[in-house]
């Protein structure tokens, strides 16, 4: 679905992608999760999502002060959240938390995961089709 960068400035930021043919969306603020988001998009690219959290004991608040602004996550989106869950802790992921919907995601839930070998994983769900 997408690649997560941390920033800590989303405008400044999405300014320098522009310059690379992205678009930004509009920031959103989740205040469940304390952070603003912003996806960025190129036709034919992977979409973007720049993260600025606000919780100062957060996992990209404590990479952008050892690293600067980065890549931290690759996102998938899944049309199967439980089974696509227990999958990755059946696999050896560490969830980091549980699940939770994200308002400006339309109430989506994620959870992110790590692995030693690989990183980190976001999962997404995907939009539930209404009858």
């Amino acid at each position: 679905h997408h690649v997560g960068y941390t920033v800590a400035d989303i405008t400044a930021t999405a300014r320098l992608f522009a310059n690379n043919g992205y678009q930004a969306g509009e920031i959103l603020f989740e205040d469940n999760l304390q952070v603003e988001l912003c996806y960025l998009t190129k036709p034919g690219s992977v979409t973007i999502e720049l993260v600025h959290q606000f919780q100062p004991d957060s996992l990209e608040v404590k990479l952008l002060k050892s690293s600067g602004v980065m890549p931290y996550h690759l996102c998938y989106e899944v049309p199967d959240f439980e089974t696509a869950y227990r999958q990755m802790v059946d696999m050896g992921y560490t969830p980091l938390f549980t699940p939770v919907p994200v308002s400006v995601l339309a109430g989506k839930r994620i959870c992110y995961f790590h692995h030693s070998d690989v990183g980190y994983i976001e999962l997404l769900e995907s939009r539930k089709l209404e009858c």
